[in-house]
């Protein structure tokens, strides 16, 4: 990743040689004889010299490249940027707070009595307001049992207002014993309350009955393609969800709001530098969860705003779905790839291939050995994924794809 600072370069340029007078008279040349090694040692100056001339016009060049690209977003403020289907057209502006607002920072000494300094880390995979919005929302993290999973659900819908969704995650099965929960742990503790229960590695949810009703998920709703309904020994939906499955729910939860995104975004930011993290890359709120819009909205609702009033107290490195890199692609075409204060970043696009480990859907070659009879999820046909990553990676855009088993890896 390059630093966005300014790069200096040192060249050479043509000296002309200077006239020297005529001589009267000039005896007439003669052969001189050398030996290799000497013609060697004559031809290394001429060498070096335009090795120093080529590298110092390639320096040139890349520099020049570089401020361009910098300096496109400035020259580009107010540029309206295509947004696919949307149905008005948007304008997006790219600005830095008034000079007044950017006054000399107040730096303060601090002595650390002997301890280690080391530069901020950078986290090249998360998910930030995502990562926000659970500060705040049902941790169980740290459950380790049926019992004291009913007992949080019920203290947290107690707390709720009528109609709230419950929402949530961070379970573990590994934690008490293995069993996968399902509906009926949670609907005596949250009888008319809908939930959705994030398994920790958000590959895999647990809606209780009030969710599966709203989302009309019953014996005979079929799974959508990248996802699945696990189901009772009767047929009927456990109440559990893997990946593109969940928002068969999710779309049933009332969308954020700007300022709780916002909100979000401040929280995790805050959480983010708490633990020496001062640069993120933010593959952004997941499509299969919350519809491939979701990561735009951040962009454009939460991160743009903060970056042009110099709010941003990291770095950013934005991705949105693969699915959108024509729009991303304009939003190059016309912006650049970064923003003009140097603290946001954007033209990354990202797709799974797959799911998780512990979910059992990661893509295997063989299948798994607690069951036998599945080798995991494709999330996305091969095809239309391998042409989805030949055209982002045409239009200059950085790809990337979730790939967690060996099938999935190797194709």
């Amino acid at each position: 990743m390059r630093d966005p600072q300014k790069c200096f370069f040192t060249g050479t340029r043509p000296y002309g040689r200077a006239s020297r007078p005529a001589k009267a008279s000039r005896p007439a040349p003669r052969a001189l004889a050398l030996s290799p090694p000497a013609a060697l040692l004559m031809l290394k100056p001429l060498w070096w010299m335009a090795t120093l001339v080529a590298s110092s016009l390639w320096a040139a060049l890349a520099r020049r490249t570089r401020l361009q690209q910098r300096q496109r977003p400035a020259q580009q403020s107010g540029v309206p940027v295509k947004r696919g289907p949307a149905p008005a057209p948007r304008f997006l502006t790219l600005a830095l707070p008034p000079a007044s607002e950017q006054g000399a920072q107040a730096y303060e000494t601090v002595d650390l009595g002997g301890a280690h300094v080391i530069p901020g880390l950078i986290d090249a995979h998360l998910h930030l307001i995502p990562g926000g919005l659970s500060l705040s929302r049902l941790d169980l993290s740290a459950i380790t049992s049926r019992e004291e999973l009913a007992s949080a659900v019920a203290a947290a819908a107690a707390g709720l207002a009528a109609g709230r969704w419950l929402l949530g995650g961070g379970w573990d099965e590994s934690r008490w014993g293995g069993e996968l929960p399902s509906a009926a742990w949670v609907d005596a503790a949250a009888p008319s309350t809908p939930l959705l229960l994030m398994r920790h590695d958000a590959h895999m949810a647990l809606a209780n009955s009030v969710a599966l009703r709203l989302a009309g998920i019953g014996p005979a709703t079929p799974a959508p393609p990248g996802g699945s309904i696990l189901r009772g020994p009767d047929g009927s939906p456990s109440g559990l969800l893997t990946d593109a499955a969940i928002q068969l729910v999710s779309t049933h939860i009332p969308p954020l709001s700007v300022d709780e995104r916002r909100q979000a975004f401040e929280m995790a930011t805050q959480h983010a530098l708490s633990r020496g993290i001062t640069t993120v890359h933010d593959l952004g709120r997941i499509a299969f969860m919350e519809g491939e819009e979701a990561a735009w909205e951040d962009l454009e609702g939460v991160y743009v705003p903060a970056a042009n009033e110099g709010r941003l107290p990291l770095r950013i490195h934005s991705f949105v779905p693969l699915t959108t890199w024509r729009r991303m692609a304009e939003w190059v075409r016309h912006l650049g790839t970064a923003h003009p204060s140097g603290m946001l970043f954007w033209g990354g696009v990202k797709e799974f291939a797959d799911g998780s480990l512990g979910s059992r859907t990661a893509l295997f070659h063989q299948p798994y050995a607690d069951q036998p009879g599945s080798s995991g999820t494709r999330t996305i046909e091969l095809d239309t994924l391998r042409q989805l990553v030949a055209d982002a990676d045409g239009a200059g855009l950085q790809v990337a794809v979730h790939a967690i088993g060996d099938r999935a890896v190797d194709e």
